[in-house]
């Protein structure tokens, strides 16, 4: 399960909470949306 947001402040609560209730693979997805949100050949549901 991959978490993600912005800056990754919320990615990285959704990480924590997630390791707590027993996840055991997880992989947090820092800078997510800049590199996604920055490329004019990408979709973005607005």
């Amino acid at each position: 399960m991959v978490t993600y947001c912005q800056t990754h402040h919320r990615a990285a609560h959704s990480y924590f909470v997630l390791r707590l209730l027993g996840y055991p693979r997880l992989v947090g997805d820092d800078r997510s949306w800049s590199e996604w949100g920055n490329r004019d050949d990408l979709p973005i549901a607005r």
